[in-house]
């Protein structure tokens, strides 16, 4: 139940780290690091993979980004 929303995590190691209930609404998830390991909430994992790797194929209708940082994200 932390609240890091607003906070610029780029290039956070949180790798291994227990995330859930994290309120990451408006955070800076750019080159943050995570692995298998991480244990976050799928929504936030997703916002990962947009911002990071493109999500590209990902289905994403319904998926509640609201607030999300989404940087120059190309949803071309």
């Amino acid at each position: 139940g932390v609240d890091l929303s607003e906070v610029n995590l780029m290039g956070a190691n949180l790798c291994g780290a227990n995330l859930r209930g994290v309120d990451f609404r408006g955070a800076n998830l750019k080159d943050i690091q995570i692995n298998k390991d991480t244990e976050i909430d799928e929504k936030w994992r997703l916002v990962w993979e947009i911002v990071n790797q493109g999500a590209e194929g990902r289905d994403l209708q319904g998926a509640d980004l609201s607030g999300a940082y989404l940087g120059e994200v190309n949803f071309s």
